[in-house]
């Protein structure tokens, strides 16, 4: 069921430079119809340097209540919201944000969730799971500090940056300690999970960022990219019998929490 839209309805954005591949608006949209709630959720374009003011001018557009937010800008969003959960400094960027009472911005971090409730839909654990992760940015940030958080044995992180990697180990040092390290650029064939969280992927063509086949029998694979359909890495470790989730199953996993966070009064 779709939601008329009106003089009434509630706005919320999604921000993201590029926004074309974000898959949230059709998720939410059919969501409010679900819910009976008269809101809507628009993509907007938004360049990393007119982040601030972007911000700011919704937050003076009183019938936007919320904002969802993709590459780049989850680090520098967190920034610049007025309060934010101990989730989301633990993982150094936002991908939701809503209205306090008190008019300003507050932020949370909800990747992580998306991606431990669609590996628990594959009867996957991970408590004391050896994780490897190719990417550092502001979803691999989010991604690691739920891992640590969900207690896996270790996880080792590259990124083609040496200084992304770094910075996530000395900002998650105090809640991983020696449990997260540096690595190579391709999972070593002892790892039990291995996790996408960088940029390959989001473009049919683009190559995987490893082969799942290289993988021990069983391990299981989880990519962020929200492509134009089943990404080659899923794709290649589903064939090989692996338990995998890929980013679209991630983004529809967080869609109950989003509920919750962005309609408490309801949730």
């Amino acid at each position: 069921m779709s939601v008329a839209i009106s003089g009434r309805t509630r706005v919320l954005a999604v921000l993201g430079d590029p926004v074309e591949q974000a898959g949230s608006p059709a998720l939410m949209n059919a969501a409010f119809g679900r819910w009976g709630v008269d809101a809507v959720l628009v993509p907007l374009h938004v360049p990393a340097a007119d982040l601030p003011t972007v911000l700011e001018g919704l937050r003076r557009a009183a019938n936007v209540d919320g904002l969802c937010v993709t590459v780049p800008h989850k680090p520098a969003a967190l920034r610049l919201v007025g309060t934010a959960t101990e989730r989301a400094v633990r993982a150094d960027g936002v991908n939701v944000i809503r209205r306090g009472r008190d008019g300003g911005w507050h932020g949370d971090a909800l990747d992580g969730v998306g991606m431990l409730d669609g590996l628990r839909e594959q009867g996957v654990a991970t408590e004391g799971l050896r994780a490897w992760m190719v990417g550092a940015g502001g979803v691999g940030r989010a991604l690691a500090a739920a891992l640590l958080d969900a207690e896996v044995a270790s996880l080792e992180v590259y990124d083609a940056d040496p200084s992304a990697v770094a910075e996530l180990l000395e900002r998650l040092g105090p809640l991983g300690g020696d449990r997260v390290t540096a690595a190579g650029r391709r999972p070593h064939v002892g790892v039990d999970l291995a996790v996408n969280a960088s940029p390959l992927g989001t473009r049919a063509d683009d190559p995987p960022p490893f082969d799942p086949g290289t993988l021990r029998a069983g391990a299981a694979v989880v990519d962020v990219a929200l492509g134009p359909g089943t990404t080659p890495l899923v794709a290649g470790a589903r064939a090989h019998g692996r338990p995998a989730v890929c980013g679209r199953t991630m983004l529809a996993r967080q869609i109950d929490h989003y509920r919750a966070f962005f309609f408490p009064e309801q949730a």
